[in-house]
């Protein structure tokens, strides 16, 4: 009950301030807020051992999770805008499409990794995407950077 409590209140901060995210940075924090969730599924086995420090590495997955949520929104919506113009509508509802994937995915992951390895590892193999999620992001920013395009 205390855990849910702590991610329920990390996911409400995390709501709230990704719109501020979207209107300062864009997707620019968007390499670093992988990599902090990948350090923090990585330290979550050794973290759990202790109800504090499981309690912190839990509120900052809770707050890191939704954080990016407006700013991909409005970068996808933007490139759909300019490059697109007709299919924005499919675009905006392609958005919780690509969301409810990853969550299915992830979710066959975890399910996979508990069956096989145990709850204890579910952390270590989040980070496996988490890895792959820097890398496109870096390249996506790289990408971005060359058409002097980043927000």
């Amino acid at each position: 009950s205390v855990a849910l409590l702590i991610f329920g209140i990390a996911a409400i901060t995390s709501n709230v301030s990704s719109g501020q995210v979207a209107n300062k940075t864009g997707i620019r924090l968007l390499p670093l807020i992988y990599v902090i969730q990948t350090v923090c599924l990585l330290l979550l086995p050794i973290a759990t051992h202790n109800l504090v420090s499981g309690g912190l590495i839990l509120f900052i997955l809770g707050v890191m999770m939704y954080l990016l949520n407006s700013p991909l929104q409005m970068h996808f919506l933007k490139i759909a805008t300019r490059e697109h113009p007709a299919c924005v509508n499919l675009a905006s509802s392609l958005i919780s499409v690509f969301f409810n994937f990853g969550i299915a995915a992830g979710s066959a992951m975890g399910g996979v990794i508990v069956k096989y390895a145990g709850l204890r590892f579910v952390g270590i193999g989040g980070a496996v995407p988490g890895i792959g999620a820097i890398i496109c992001a870096v390249i996506l920013l790289q990408i971005m950077k060359q058409d002097a395009d980043i927000r």
